[in-house]
Protein backbone atom coordinates (compact mmCIF):
# COMPACT_ATOMS: atom_id res chain seq x y z
CA UNK A 1 0.00 0.00 0.00
CA UNK A 2 2.85 2.36 0.87
CA UNK A 3 4.58 1.54 -2.39
CA UNK A 4 1.43 2.36 -4.35
CA UNK A 5 1.07 5.68 -2.53
CA UNK A 6 4.72 6.49 -3.17
CA UNK A 7 4.35 5.77 -6.88
CA UNK A 8 1.19 7.89 -7.08
CA UNK A 9 2.95 10.74 -5.31
CA UNK A 10 5.94 10.52 -7.65
CA UNK A 11 3.68 10.49 -10.67
CA UNK A 12 1.16 13.15 -9.69
CA UNK A 13 2.48 14.87 -6.59
CA UNK A 14 4.70 17.92 -6.59
CA UNK A 15 5.83 18.60 -10.13
CA UNK A 16 5.27 15.07 -11.41
CA UNK A 17 8.44 15.24 -13.47
CA UNK A 18 10.18 12.16 -12.15
CA UNK A 19 8.05 9.73 -14.13
CA UNK A 20 6.87 12.03 -16.93
CA UNK A 21 7.39 10.58 -20.41
CA UNK A 22 8.82 13.54 -22.29
CA UNK A 23 10.98 16.25 -20.78
CA UNK A 24 9.70 19.73 -21.69
CA UNK A 25 11.57 22.98 -22.15
CA UNK A 26 9.32 25.77 -20.91
CA UNK A 27 11.56 28.81 -21.22
CA UNK A 28 11.82 28.95 -25.03
CA UNK A 29 15.52 28.07 -25.18
CA UNK A 30 16.99 26.12 -28.05
CA UNK A 31 16.78 22.35 -27.62
CA UNK A 32 20.15 20.59 -27.19
CA UNK A 33 21.07 17.91 -29.69
CA UNK A 34 21.75 14.36 -28.49
CA UNK A 35 25.48 13.64 -28.19
CA UNK A 36 25.58 11.07 -30.99
CA UNK A 37 24.36 13.65 -33.51
CA UNK A 38 27.64 15.59 -33.22
CA UNK A 39 26.00 19.02 -33.50
CA UNK A 40 27.69 21.65 -31.36
CA UNK A 41 26.01 24.84 -30.11
CA UNK A 42 27.49 26.98 -32.89
CA UNK A 43 26.21 24.68 -35.61
CA UNK A 44 22.79 24.43 -33.95
CA UNK A 45 22.58 28.25 -33.94
CA UNK A 46 23.23 28.48 -37.69
CA UNK A 47 20.44 30.36 -39.45
CA UNK A 48 18.20 28.56 -41.92
CA UNK A 49 19.59 30.11 -45.11
CA UNK A 50 23.21 29.39 -44.17
CA UNK A 51 22.39 25.84 -43.18
CA UNK A 52 20.53 25.13 -46.42
CA UNK A 53 23.41 26.63 -48.43
CA UNK A 54 25.90 24.43 -46.55
CA UNK A 55 23.78 21.34 -47.17
CA UNK A 56 23.46 22.11 -50.90
CA UNK A 57 27.25 22.50 -51.11
CA UNK A 58 27.97 19.13 -49.49
CA UNK A 59 29.21 16.60 -52.07
CA UNK A 60 27.79 13.62 -50.14
CA UNK A 61 23.98 13.84 -50.46
CA UNK A 62 23.46 11.03 -47.95
CA UNK A 63 25.41 12.83 -45.24
CA UNK A 64 23.66 16.09 -46.12
CA UNK A 65 20.26 14.45 -45.77
CA UNK A 66 21.14 13.03 -42.34
CA UNK A 67 22.44 16.45 -41.24
CA UNK A 68 19.24 18.07 -42.51
CA UNK A 69 17.16 15.54 -40.57
CA UNK A 70 19.01 16.27 -37.34
CA UNK A 71 18.58 20.03 -37.69
CA UNK A 72 14.92 19.64 -38.60
CA UNK A 73 14.37 17.45 -35.53
CA UNK A 74 16.00 20.11 -33.35
CA UNK A 75 13.75 22.79 -34.89
CA UNK A 76 10.70 20.57 -34.35
CA UNK A 77 11.73 19.99 -30.74
CA UNK A 78 12.04 23.73 -30.24
CA UNK A 79 8.69 24.43 -31.91
CA UNK A 80 6.93 21.74 -29.84
CA UNK A 81 8.86 22.47 -26.63
CA UNK A 82 10.09 18.87 -26.56
CA UNK A 83 13.54 18.11 -25.23
CA UNK A 84 15.48 15.08 -26.40
CA UNK A 85 17.46 12.65 -24.27
CA UNK A 86 21.24 12.72 -24.63
CA UNK A 87 21.24 9.23 -26.12
CA UNK A 88 18.27 9.58 -28.50
CA UNK A 89 18.55 8.35 -32.05
CA UNK A 90 16.77 10.27 -34.77
CA UNK A 91 13.86 7.81 -34.64
CA UNK A 92 13.58 8.10 -30.84
CA UNK A 93 13.65 11.90 -31.05
CA UNK A 94 10.90 11.75 -33.67
CA UNK A 95 8.82 9.53 -31.37
CA UNK A 96 9.05 12.13 -28.57
CA UNK A 97 7.31 14.78 -30.69
CA UNK A 98 3.54 15.17 -30.20
CA UNK A 99 1.54 12.75 -32.33
CA UNK A 100 -0.86 15.46 -33.44
CA UNK A 101 1.81 17.97 -34.50
CA UNK A 102 0.88 19.60 -37.81
CA UNK A 103 4.20 18.89 -39.55
CA UNK A 104 4.72 15.35 -38.25
CA UNK A 105 3.98 13.82 -41.68
CA UNK A 106 6.46 16.12 -43.39
CA UNK A 107 9.10 15.26 -40.82
CA UNK A 108 8.30 11.55 -41.23
CA UNK A 109 9.00 11.88 -44.97
CA UNK A 110 12.41 13.44 -44.30
CA UNK A 111 13.15 10.78 -41.67
CA UNK A 112 12.27 7.97 -44.07
CA UNK A 113 14.39 9.43 -46.89
CA UNK A 114 17.36 9.93 -44.55
CA UNK A 115 17.09 6.40 -43.13
CA UNK A 116 16.87 4.85 -46.60
CA UNK A 117 19.92 6.82 -47.70
CA UNK A 118 21.99 6.40 -44.54
CA UNK A 119 21.16 2.86 -43.45
CA UNK A 120 19.70 1.43 -46.65
CA UNK A 121 22.40 2.71 -48.97
CA UNK A 122 19.86 4.24 -51.34
CA UNK A 123 21.13 6.97 -53.64
CA UNK A 124 19.64 10.43 -53.15
CA UNK A 125 18.41 11.96 -56.38
CA UNK A 126 18.74 15.69 -57.00
CA UNK A 127 14.95 16.04 -57.10
CA UNK A 128 14.50 14.07 -53.88
CA UNK A 129 17.20 16.09 -52.17
CA UNK A 130 15.66 19.41 -53.21
CA UNK A 131 12.24 18.23 -52.04
CA UNK A 132 13.69 17.26 -48.65
CA UNK A 133 15.39 20.67 -48.39
CA UNK A 134 12.13 22.40 -49.23
CA UNK A 135 10.21 20.38 -46.64
CA UNK A 136 12.96 20.92 -44.10
CA UNK A 137 12.97 24.68 -44.67
CA UNK A 138 9.35 24.86 -43.52
CA UNK A 139 10.15 23.14 -40.21
CA UNK A 140 13.40 25.07 -39.74
CA UNK A 141 11.43 28.33 -39.95
CA UNK A 142 9.20 27.12 -37.09
CA UNK A 143 12.22 26.54 -34.87
CA UNK A 144 13.64 29.99 -35.70
CA UNK A 145 10.33 31.69 -34.98
CA UNK A 146 10.11 29.95 -31.61
CA UNK A 147 13.49 31.05 -30.29
CA UNK A 148 14.48 33.88 -32.61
Amino acid sequence: MLLALLLLFLRFGGTGTLLSRTPKDKDGKTIDAPESWKIDADEAATDQQSLLAQLRAMPDRRAALVRLLRHVLLAAGTACETRFARSDTEREAFARLPGDWKYRGTLADILKAAELAHYGGREVSDDGFEEALSQGATILRLGEMRHG
